[in-house]
């Protein structure tokens, strides 16, 4: 009696989408401050549990920064007063909000809901 070894190879691993919620194509000015300073920056898309920053100075992974948004339309700004960077490259950075207001909440979803159709959907809901 024989006994073979058998070897199974696992599928090459998949980029999983970590994204929650409906993501929306946007182009608002915004300020950074981190541990470093403050920098100048543009949110290309959000969700009520993250933004895409594009970045005219680079930020590290796990980088925890504040962020205000400056609404085009003259209502004022978005406040997150705790988010952290999931990614980056070149200047372009992932950001998961930390800490979200239920004002600013209320403000995406209503951003969220406005003419703009959504870039992107989750298949993911926790936070």
């Amino acid at each position: 009696m024989s006994f073979e070894t058998l070897i199974v190879k696992s599928p090459e691993p998949r980029a999983v989408d970590l994204r929650r919620g409906v993501r929306k194509s946007i182009r608002f000015d915004a300020s950074i401050v981190t541990a470093n300073g403050i920098a100048t920056c543009q949110v290309t898309d959000i969700s009520t549990s993250g933004c895409r920053l594009q970045l005219f100075k680079p930020l590290t992974s796990d980088q925890y920064l504040a962020l205000e948004v400056k609404l085009v339309d003259s209502t004022g700004t978005l406040h997150f007063p705790l988010a952290q960077v999931q990614w980056t490259k070149n200047l372009i950075a992932g950001v998961a909000f930390i800490y979200l207001p239920d004002n600013t909440r209320q403000q995406i979803l209503a951003t969220l809901r406005s003419e703009v159709k959504p870039t992107a959907l989750s298949r993911f809901a926790c936070q």
